[in-house]
Parts: structure tokens; sequence; C-alpha cells
């Protein structure tokens, strides 16, 4: 709660509650008028009025308080629970953002569409909403039959949308409950104001679909083609109608009426004759602006969402277009002769011939509609789907079955041959997705741009495949990790011995993992002794790129086409707990140099294609690899984690422990490397550290002989030596000492003179050397020497003795 009293929180809220309750999931009713109790769910006895900016309300059956008061009690939790939970809110923000003050104005927010007027308090309130919104699938939607339609969403699922004017600028926001209930945000201007069902609205438009609702808005934008928007209510019809005159002249507007259907004959709780309110709004609305009006034809009350979701969408949008009529009909040499617009044909998803009969193309084009944004990758040739925050791959098989179900609800024959072929021509018509930036990180609420240092909202135009699952909030007052992630300071602690530099290297790898630098060319192996917090590393690298984002596998398989597979579209690949592995590691060398690899999937085409992954692998004993040009050498990033922890001082809840301080852990990482160059240096400092040498040497053993010897700036040392000879002579030629070597330490795959010569060469870089060699009279001389410390394994006459230690 940074440390301020619940007196201060209370005071800081003041004047604020109206945007805070959405904020910490107290839903409240409108305009401080009766409505439902949050707390006890009665109807019509509670009232929020707010007294002095308190939050004071009361109900018939909870008795009342104030807002604090409320929070706790929503909540079932503890007075110091419900003011963290309200210091959040009003304290995450950064300092510009904070949320308004009752009646204080918000300066700076000019807008200049449509007049450049000043954005009001809804504005203000929206935008703070929005930090907290993650776009994703609403139940509200999905019950009414809308899936695939991505929407901004609270952390309890409520729906957070936008009102804006026909000018562009934001004029408050609705917010519709998973249950339905919907409620404008406090300072919300509606009059004219509409929600579109896409964001940005054209410049031009031949038609234009107004709906009440936001749920029979995009009912509607499937029925028929044109702008579409929800003006809230019928009232508000008339003006956005007006509105949308003004801003397209030439366009037919349709509005998509609710039909509020009674029995004739019928009349209200006040006695009176009841009124097709919908109706009769959007009669005046079309009138007004020389309109047509389209209305379910029921005899019982319902919107478009309703038809269509009881008829399906081509019944539907029969209905929709056959519907349509004038409200006036003008008089010649009236004054209304100029408002009318006469009745164009209503352009149709469904106008085409019938399904039957329809090319691939059209059919394509049908199975599109069904999905808002698509996109095909080419180097595996799998449509993606654009789900509000990432694009995730559509496999042929969903959307044939699509397609199908396409055919079933319009009762029409079909063959899979049919089906193949409009998926097929579907990737030809749609576009090629672009290649992900690498300086955005994906988080679940936005992307964060590594180069400008801010976070912004999703774009499908970031190509983004994936993202880490953590959202992303601002650190708090004077935020470490030593005190607001203690069970990862305690943990990097240990692995680093304490050691500063160890640590920043650690957590260097963690920023790479974290932010996919697969381009870096590297990749990290941690070993040592079991008990030593390995697994706790793998485990905080899960975390920072989301488990959805992480595959597993073993050596052997990352070298085969099929064992390939599972790693595409993966931003982790993890080998976890490697068994003992000696091999060329051609796999790893592929994939972390960005080669194109081949690709075997069950069911699918083979394909070549750039795994973009950081590999992660932990082991006991480190990999054997016998490649000896370097190729592993220069990627493979060692850390040794030897310090076992007790059993006795064992956490077994570390993990969990962690996990609740990702987003403190994400936030150092972006504070210690805020240029990524800055983490890369690092790894390659570690790269080429006295423990990763050491365990080079343990592994590599032309890297151990080197060891033993020195390096001069001329060739002028020992001759490498080769062909037959009558003795070895180990003081005098390298390869015969290479031979004694081996044979000291039980070698077995000797290398010949050439490749042991190249092996060298690689290896003198490990000790920030350089093998040189020449030509004297068809002889090879080196630049290489013994040292004193090689004579271990150097070969002695009987009866001499070893030096004495001085």
């Amino acid at each position: 709660m940074t440390g301020k009293t619940v007196s201060q929180i209370a005071a800081e809220a003041s004047g604020r509650w109206c945007d805070i309750f959405p904020l910490v999931g107290v839903n409240i009713p409108e305009g401080k008028k009766h409505g439902p109790c949050p707390v006890c769910g009665g109807k019509d006895r509670f009232r929020m009025d707010d007294k002095n900016g308190r939050g004071d309300w009361i109900c018939n059956q909870c008795g009342n308080g104030d807002g604090l008061d409320l929070v706790r009690r929503v909540h079932n939790t503890s007075i110091m629970d419900a003011a963290r939970r309200v210091s959040e809110a009003i304290g995450n923000a950064p300092a510009s953002e904070k949320l308004p003050v009752a009646g204080e104005s918000v300066a700076g927010n000019r807008q200049t569409a449509g007049g450049a007027e000043r954005d009001g308090r809804g504005t203000q309130t929206v935008r703070n909403l929005m930090k907290y919104a993650v776009m994703g699938e609403s139940h509200y939607l999905t019950a009414k039959g809308l899936p695939g339609h991505p929407v901004p969403l609270l952390k309890d699922g409520s729906i957070l949308l936008t009102l804006r004017d026909a000018g562009g600028v934001v004029r408050g926001g609705q917010l519709i409950r998973a249950n339905g209930e919907k409620r404008l945000l406090s300072g919300t201007a509606k009059r004219g104001a509409f929600i579109p069902v896409v964001d940005n609205l054209p410049d031009t438009a031949d038609t234009v679909i107004i709906a009440e609702g936001f749920a029979s808005a995009v009912s509607a934008a499937m029925l028929a083609r044109g702008v579409t928007v929800a003006a809230l209510d019928a009232g508000n019809m008339l003006h956005v109608a007006r509105a949308m005159r003004e801003k397209y002249p030439c366009a037919q507007i349709i509005m998509a009426a609710d039909n509020d259907w009674y029995q004739p004959g019928e009349t209200d709780e006040h006695g009176k004759p009841r009124v097709n309110t919908g109706k009769m709004w959007a009669e005046k609305a079309a009138a007004a602006v020389g309109g047509l009006v389209s209305l379910p034809p029921t005899e019982y009350k319902a919107d478009w969402n309703d038809y269509f979701h009881q008829h399906g969408i081509d019944a539907a949008a029969l209905a929709f277009r056959d519907g349509c009529y004038s409200p006036v009909k003008p008089a010649a040499g009236t004054g209304r002769q100029a408002n009318f617009v006469e009745k164009k044909p209503v352009q149709q998803h469904g106008d085409a011939p019938d399904l039957y009969d329809m090319a691939a193309s059209e059919r394509a084009e049908l199975l599109s509609q069904r999905y808002q944004s698509l996109a095909l990758r080419a180097e595996n040739d799998v449509v993606h789907h654009y789900d509000g925050t990432v694009w995730r791959p559509l496999p042929d098989s969903e959307l044939k079955r699509v397609m199908a179900d396409i055919y079933r609800q319009n009762t029409t024959k079909f063959s899979a041959g049919k089906i193949a072929s409009t998926v097929d021509t579907l990737k030809l018509m749609l576009p090629l997705m672009g290649e992900q930036a690498q300086n955005l990180i994906g988080f679940r609420n936005g992307v964060y741009n590594m180069e400008t240092l801010s976070f912004r909202p999703h774009s499908e135009n970031d190509w983004m495949l994936n993202h880490n699952g953590v959202e992303f909030l601002p650190p708090c007052d004077g935020e470490n990790i030593r005190e607001h992630a203690p069970a990862f300071w305690r943990w990097l602690n240990h692995a680093a011995y304490g050691s500063t530099e160890k640590m920043r290297r650690i957590c260097a790898a963690l920023y790479m993992v974290m932010t996919n630098r697969h381009n870096w060319q590297l990749f990290v192996e941690v070993t040592g002794a079991g008990g030593s917090g390995k697994s706790v590393f793998t485990h905080i690298a899960r975390q920072l790129v989301g488990e959805n984002n992480v595959a597993s596998c073993n050596m052997a398989s990352m070298d085969t086409a099929r064992g390939r597979a599972p790693l595409t579209g993966k931003s982790l690949i993890i080998l976890p707990d490697q068994p003992r592995y000696v091999g060329e590691g051609t796999g790893i060398k592929a994939i972390t140099g960005g080669d194109l690899v081949e690709v075997d999937a069950k069911y699918e085409k083979p394909y070549s294609t750039i795994i973009r992954a950081v590999v992660l692998a932990t082991n006991n004993e480190p990999m054997v690899f016998t490649e000896r040009n370097g190729g592993i050498a220069r990627r493979r990033v060692i850390f040794v984690f030897d310090a076992e922890v007790p059993k006795a001082e064992r956490d077994e809840q570390l993990p969990e422990k962690i996990s609740a301080e990702i987003p403190v852990i994400i936030r150092h990482l972006l504070r210690e490397f805020p240029q990524p160059e800055q983490a890369r240096q690092q790894l390659m400092e570690q790269l080429k550290s006295v423990e990763a040498l050491a365990i080079k040497r343990r592994t590599n053993p032309v890297i151990d002989l080197c060891g033993y010897l020195l390096f001069m700036t001329e060739p002028k040392g020992m001759m490498l030596g080769g062909g037959k000879f009558v003795a070895p002579e180990p003081k005098t030629y390298l390869y015969h000492l290479y031979l004694a070597f081996a044979e000291y330490y039980g070698l077995k795959n000797i290398m010949t003179v050439e490749s042991f010569s190249k092996a060298v060469r690689e290896a003198a870089r490990e000790y920030g050397s350089e093998y040189l060699t020449r030509k004297v009279k068809g002889y090879t001389q080196t630049n290489v020497s013994i040292a004193q410390d090689a004579g271990e394994f150097l070969p002695r006459a009987w009866g001499c003795k070893p030096p004495d230690d001085d």
C-alpha cells in the first residue's frame, strides 16, 4: 500500500469515487439513482449520494457507509485490503494521468477533430480505465451469439466501450457487465455520440447503419455492408442520425430499429397506451435525414441481434434488406424533398448467387466475414486471425469446419472438395503478414516500446504472435527488487554468490528471454549441482514469456524436422534437465543462428522456416559438443549454479512467490537495461567468463589442452608435426603433444592433424589469443610453446623425478 495510511488513501479518493468504483469491481447505479445494491443485490434499495465526495451510500437492507466501506463489503475483506485496492486504482497511473477530482478541469487534452473542443471528464475517465483494459472475447457478446469480436475488457469481465462524436472526439464511455447490465461512465456526453463497431470511421461512406445497443450494431454489421454505430438508446438515434448526415451528406442512412412490440390495447404501469418506442424514434430519425428504417419482423419484442440469433445470418440478412422502408413519402414542392434520399438497394453480405452457385472467391469472401481480421503467414501458409492482442493461427481444419457450418446453416449441399477449394482461394486473397518489430514487448494489456520507453495499446499492425500474459503497470515510488520482489532477490543473490556482476549477467539472460532476442544468436546453458536453483531460473523464464509461448524438447529432437514442429511460433525453447549430451549440436546451431530449418508437422506439408525463439538448457552435467569450428562456442552462454541449497533451507513455495513478483521483475529488467545492447554486452562477458571457460575445458579437450600452452606474437614456437615418426617428440611437435595429452586422459576419438590445427585456432580465441602458423622448408611452425604446468601429462624417462615444488 506504498506506506500510506487508510486516512490518507481516503483523502486522495475524495471526489473521485465514481471513477474508482469501476476500477475496483464495484457496480453502482448510474447518476445517484436508486438501484440494485452491489453488496446484497436487492433491487431498488441502494443509492450513492457521495456527500462531500466521500462516496457515501445508503441501502435499506445493508445500512450506510462511505466509499471505502462499500469496497470492503463488496469484496468481503478488511478495511486495509479495501484501502490497498483503492490505492492501486488511484496511484498506479503516472502523475500526469491521475484520476480527476469531481469538478476539476482536465487541461492539455485538446483534440482538433471536428472543431477542436476540450475533452470532458468522461474522456479522462475512459482513458484511465483503458489502461487497465485488455482486448478479449466477452461473455456478454458470446452469449449473444457473437463470438470472434474482441473488445476492451476490465478485470471483472465488463466491456469498456468508447463513445465518440462524428469528428472522432471521445465523449465518454459505457460499461457493459457480463450479465448485460449497462451504465455510462460519469462525465459522459451522450447526445449525438455513438459507439462505432469499427474504431476509425472512414472519410466517405455509401451506407450508414445506426442501431440502439452495441450487440444490435455488431449484428447489423453482419447483415448489411456499411459504417455501423450504436446510439445507445432510441432517443439518441435522432441526434446521431443528424451528425452522420452532416458527415456523410450523400450516404444512405438506415436505422436498425429495436421492435418494442406490444399487444394491441396494452397499457403501461400508468394506464396509458403503450408505444413502440424503438420504431417511433427510428422513424423520427429516418424522417429527419431522409433515411430508411429496418425493423425486425416479429410479433414480440426483439432487436436485430435477437432476430439474427433465432433465425440465422442469411434469413436475418434477407429480412433486414427486404424490411427497409421510408417513413416519409415526400410530396412535390415540399421542403422535405431536399432531405429525402431515394431508397437504394441495401448492400447485403448475402447478396450474390445462392451459396451452391457461388464461385470459390465468393465463398472465400463469405468465410472471411466470420472473422474481423485475417492475414496469411507466407512461410508456413497458415491463416492467422487477430484477436485484439495477437495474431493466432487458424488451422485449415478449423476453417473447413467453419465453412461447413455456413453450408449447413444455409441448408446447402456441399463436398469436401468445395470446402477445400474455398480455403485455398481464401489464402490467395488474404494479405501477407508483416514481421514483428524487435523493439516491442507484448503484454496482456498492450506493448512496451523499448526504443521510446513507452507503453501503448495493442495494434494489429504490430504483427505480434504472442505476449507474456502479464499485465503491465507503472512502478510504485522507490520500487526495487530487494524490497518489492524479496523471493526473486533471495534466489538471485544465492545463484550469483552475492556477486553484483553475476547478478547483472543473470538478469541480462532473463532480459534476452523476455524480449525474445533470438537475433543475438546466443543460447543459455545453466549447469550445476541439483538443488542449486536451475529449475527456478527456468520457472522465471517461463513466467516472463507466458506458458503458451514455451516449447519443451531435447537436443535430439532439435536435430530432426519432425522434432522441430512443436517449436514453431514459440518464443522460448526449454531443454529441461537435459541428459548428458555428446554431439555436433546441428539443430541448436541452426536455430540460434537464425537459419532456415525444415519443419515436418503431422498432417501438414513440410516447409522451411526460421524459428524465432531463445533457447535455454539446464543440466547437471554440461553438454559435450564435438563441433570444433566455433559455431557452438560463439553462441553458448554458460552459467554455473553449483551452490546447493541445504534441504533444511529450501522453500518449496519459492516458485509461486516469485510468480507473484513477475510484474516487479519485468520493470526491474527494463530499468536495468534501458538499451538492449547493454544486456547483450553482459552476456558476451559471461560467454568469456572464467566459470564458462572452466566448463568448456571440461567438455572440450582441445580447449583444455590450450590452457597448458602459451601463444606468442610470432610463429616461432613448436612445429606442428604430423606424418610418420619413429618416436613421439611432444616438446617439439604440437600434434605429438596432443597425442600425449589424449593418451594421458584416455581420449578415444583422435583428431587428424588438419582438424586438430583448426580446432586449436578456435580454442585459442577462448583465451583471447590467436593461433598463428608459417611454413619453414615445407614444415609448419606455430606460435605455441609449452607452459610449465603441462608436465603432468608429458611423458618422462624412467627414473626421472617430478620437479620440486618451490
